[in-house]
């Protein structure tokens, strides 16, 4: 089955595969240039539709999402 980031950033099924999200990896500008391009069916968001500043607000948030939990795992 192939993934997709998902509402929380934490991976869903899609056509084809995604990294989660959720505390990336990723460098910044990394992911401000994954953003402005939208590979595959993604879609693509310049800097007129979202500025720099909103595009690293959206960085720190899904940096600070959960990680998915562990299958087996409950959390509260």
């Amino acid at each position: 089955m192939l993934r997709r980031h998902g509402r929380s950033g934490q991976v869903a099924p899609i056509n084809y595969p995604a990294p989660p999200l959720a505390q990336t990896r990723l460098p910044q500008e990394a992911f401000k240039t994954i953003v402005r391009a939208g590979p595959n069916e993604m879609p693509a968001y310049p800097e007129p539709v979202l500025s720099d500043r909103e595009l690293a607000d959206i960085y720190a948030y899904v940096r600070s999402l959960p990680a998915r939990a562990r299958p087996g795992t409950f959390r509260c």
